[in-house]
């Protein structure tokens, strides 16, 4: 016989099986392990002793078998927390442009705005055609552009157009606002 030749070698295939059996095997395992160790940090032993600072009470004779008494419920619920005012952002600039013909009426919502917090105000006249007292803001305003309309009684509040400026809220002012009266 010749030493080189080799008798065919193939390849071990389990049958289907052998395969779920040790399948199972493992998977029960892994649980079995995950239970001991999830059971070994549970803390509800009740048979341990207590720690030396666990005993230490104003009892001179404390007893290890009687339970602390428990507190007795109340009835009462807890005071609700107190209310707190938003915090509105009255940073942006505001321009405050009349277009009506009555004068310093945007001299008269500068000082009002003033009153309300807003620090940076300057005032103006414009020309045009406005359906109604608006308030334009940039992007970056819309928040403030909403509460500037409340704080003026101002319904009609758009993004700005081209024209008004975007770094500050314009307000166009074409009859007195609900606030001034």
């Amino acid at each position: 016989m010749d030493h080189r030749r080799t008798v065919a070698r193939r390849a071990f295939v389990p049958p289907v099986w052998l395969i779920m059996v040790a399948l199972v095997a493992i998977v029960a395992g892994t649980a079995t392990i995950g239970w001991f160790a999830w059971d070994s940090t549970r803390d509800d032993d009740t048979t341990a002793e207590p720690s030396a600072s666990a005993t230490a009470t104003t009892d001179p004779a404390p007893s290890a078998t009687t339970p602390a008494p428990e507190p007795e419920p109340t009835t009462e619920a807890p005071p609700p927390p107190a209310p707190t005012e938003p915090v509105v952002d009255r940073g942006p600039g505001v321009s405050i442009l009349n277009g009506t013909g009555i004068d310093g009426l945007a001299s008269e919502a500068s000082a009002f705005l003033g009153d309300a917090g807003w620090s940076d105000r300057r005032t103006g006249d414009t020309r045009g055609s406005y359906p109604e007292n608006t308030v334009y803001y940039p992007s970056q305003f819309e928040a403030q552009a909403q509460t500037l309309a409340q704080d003026l009684g101002i319904t009609r509040v758009r993004p700005r157009v081209d024209g008004i400026r975007d770094d500050r809220l314009t307000v166009v002012l074409v009859s007195r606002p609900s606030s001034l009266s």
